[in-house]
């Protein structure tokens, strides 16, 4: 009796792919259920990898852009003025700084000062011979950054322990990683270094919480470079 379940089974596999109409119902039924679905995925796996390296390529053009930009705004030490400093409030890690250089030098609210090669602060108030320099340090201290090498872009925000904010919280960010200006919004010119990322914190919260070290160092360097193309 086996035999013959056996013999009427394989008989019956048989007929759904030899006879012509079982044989298209089950090619049919393969294709709607595997491989058209594998298709749709594969393709839509492709078209990820496509938009994410076209995501990539257009931030690393847009990271050299900014670089080249910087260049056009930032003067060197040896062909910009520079300033000095008058005053540090507080004289630790200095919120605002007054320099000996205002309106004699051409300077402008908006305007960057670095230190080093790197971002010191931008002036918010001018006079004849002096300006105000906010740093990095001040908690009302804000610029866009760019992690240069995931090409990630995030918010500044100055204080004793500054910090990187609206990085979101699945981007690859880590200790390490290099901070430059982006120039977004216009406030500072591209390219200018910043800092280095110190600690990154992954929370439940939506946003990264990412501590920094800044290159400006004010006990160490005591003349600024003027750097032009700011725009309060």
């Amino acid at each position: 009796m086996r035999d013959i379940y056996r013999f009427l089974l394989a008989l019956f596999v048989a007929g759904l792919f030899l006879l012509p109409f079982p044989r298209k119902l089950v090619h049919n039924t393969l294709l709607a259920t595997l491989y058209v679905p594998v298709l749709r995925a594969e393709a839509f796996i492709l078209d990820l990898f496509h938009l994410k390296s076209e995501r990539d390529y257009l931030l690393a053009e847009n990271a050299r852009l900014s670089a080249e930009l910087g260049k056009r705004y930032i003067l060197s030490d040896e062909g910009g003025d520079i300033a000095r400093p008058l005053r540090f409030d507080p004289p630790d890690n200095p919120e605002r700084i007054i320099v000996d250089a205002g309106r004699n030098k051409g300077l402008k609210p908006g305007d960057v000062l670095m230190s080093g090669g790197a971002l010191a602060g931008r002036i918010i108030a001018v006079e004849a011979n002096t300006s105000t320099l906010l740093t990095p340090f001040s908690p009302d201290f804000m610029a866009g950054v760019l992690d240069t090498r995931t090409m990630i872009h995030g918010v500044l925000v100055g204080g004793t322990s500054p910090k990187v904010d609206y990085i979101p919280s699945w981007e690859d960010v880590k200790a390490g990683d290099t901070l430059v200006t982006s120039g977004l919004a216009g406030f500072l010119p591209p390219g200018v270094l910043v800092g280095v990322v110190e600690n990154v914190y992954r929370t439940d919260k939506p946003f990264l919480e990412v501590r920094v070290k800044l290159f400006y160092q004010p006990q160490k360097i005591r003349v600024f470079t003027i750097a032009r193309g700011g725009s309060g």
